[in-house]
């Protein structure tokens, strides 16, 4: 990303005489060394487009009078971006703020760091730094009907299921391998994740979602043995 300046910024530093050259337009100023980075060097307000972080150095004049400064443009790397990919839950590397595509196509609300694929396509993120740098993945394609096709080795029921959010996850038949729990909205919002490692055999944990609002949810419960997607009703 780039920290631009425009010419307008640098007649605050140099002072009344070159603000009088920018209020008359007599000489917008002129820009020396990387001038050929700019949008036009001898206009007020010219764009910077350095590919690394550049000094600029504008002269300006007024009859006989002239003045010289200095602007330092600063470019910030390009922020990295990735997708891991756990069943459907697709979670961003690292960033500030997210926004999902899907097929190109910017997902509504669908801006956290990790979502829940609903649908077969191919799903991208827009991430942006902690510099205000912005940067977009390569697609990554999710067939939800071959994933959802899963068999695990294990069961998953709701007890109770409409509830207030209180409720316990029962799972039967599961390994002592690490197991995760995530909870979507309609949108594919990943609303809980969590994680447990569970005894082998018949597990029952309890879930609180009192906080969640009143709607349909869909709970995933991942392990190595496979994948198990239920419908969860919340109900106030």
């Amino acid at each position: 990303g780039v920290a631009a300046t425009t010419y307008a910024e640098v007649v605050d530093k140099v002072g009344v005489q070159r603000a009088a050259v920018a209020a008359t337009s007599a000489d917008p100023g002129t820009y020396d060394a990387q001038a050929s980075t700019l949008s036009d060097s001898t206009v007020a307000s010219p764009f910077a487009f350095p590919a690394t972080t550049t000094a600029y150095i504008l002269h300006g004049q007024l009859g006989n009078c002239t003045a010289t400064d200095t602007v330092m443009v600063t470019v910030f790397p390009a922020p990295g971006v990735s997708i891991s990919q756990l069943g459907n839950l697709l979670t961003a590397s690292s960033g500030v703020t997210f926004q999902w595509y899907l097929n190109g196509q910017p997902i509504s609300g669908a801006t956290a760091q990790s979502h829940a694929a609903l649908v077969t396509g191919t799903y991208s993120v827009a991430i942006t730094d902690t510099n205000g740098c912005t940067a977009l993945s390569a697609g990554v394609f999710l067939d939800i009907v071959g994933i959802q096709s899963q068999h695990p080795d294990f069961e998953a029921s709701i007890v109770p299921n409409p509830s207030h959010g209180n409720f316990y996850l029962e799972v039967v038949g599961s390994t002592e391998t690490e197991m995760h729990i995530f909870v979507s909205d309609a949108l594919g919002r990943v609303m809980v994740h969590q994680s447990v490692v569970p005894v082998q055999g018949k597990v029952r944990i309890p879930m609180d979602l009192a906080m969640l609002p009143a709607g349909l949810y869909h709970l995933k419960v991942q392990q190595e043995a496979g994948m198990v997607t239920k419908p969860l009703v919340l109900a106030k």
